[in-house]
């Protein structure tokens, strides 16, 4: 007799496999903010990559990308189904800042030089 497991987290009973649905629609706008950031990144376009992360914070904040509901639909940010979307969204904005610091810093140093 085979033990019975407990459904993943991801999968929400009703909804089908909501993994695959959510997975269809986050993930490859995900892979291109981030692809798009690594590559202005590595070319030393800074305020490009930080721009691309600061639109990732917006649309962490309403759930077109990281959901966490299982359907992997968006939301308004004051219904937020709890406080991650701000966390994530937060951490995009971090690293938009630092992205746009080290890209003021960059170029006042190299005036400099």
């Amino acid at each position: 007799m085979t033990p019975t497991r407990a459904a993943p987290r991801w999968y929400a009973a009703g909804d089908g496999n909501a993994f695959f649905g959510l997975a269809l629609t986050t993930l490859p706008v995900t892979a291109l903010v981030w692809a798009s950031s690594v590559v202005w990144i590595v070319e030393g376009r800074l305020g490009r990559a930080a721009a691309a992360l600061a639109i990732a914070s917006l649309a962490t904040l309403v759930g077109v990308i990281h959901s966490p509901l299982p359907s992997g639909s968006v939301f308004w940010p004051w219904a937020a189904p709890g406080a991650l979307p701000f966390a994530v969204a937060a951490a995009y904005g971090v690293a938009a800042a630092l992205l746009v610091l080290l890209d003021r810093w960059g170029a006042r140093g190299a005036s400099r030089a």
